[in-house]
């Protein structure tokens, strides 16, 4: 499908709209960035739970230049971390709930 304004406005931007307060994550069909996000961290917790493990950060980097729009680089250690990381995400206006 070419792009287009009603492609933008029909797909891309319902997308990044952001998920309502009391939206639950879902396993897939999301509705939202921020629901897709929400099921990250879920995600992340079973994981956590299950395999207890730490993250491999050997082909992680901390070189990275974000221009003038902030943020910050998580390197992913852990649980922890990796919620930092997902949270840094959503604080710097992806999938904000």
């Amino acid at each position: 499908m070419a792009a287009s304004p009603e492609l933008f406005r029909s797909t891309f931007m319902r997308i990044e709209q952001p998920a309502q307060p009391d939206a639950l994550p879902q396993e897939e069909g999301f509705s939202t960035i921020g629901q897709l996000y929400s099921a990250i961290l879920k995600k992340l917790e079973e994981y956590d739970r299950t395999a207890g493990r730490t993250y491999d950060i050997s082909r992680q980097s901390e070189q990275w230049n974000f221009g003038d729009s902030g943020g910050t680089v998580v390197l992913v250690r852990d649980l922890e971390s990796a919620k930092k990381a997902v949270n840094e995400i959503v604080e710097q206006g992806e999938g904000r709930t």
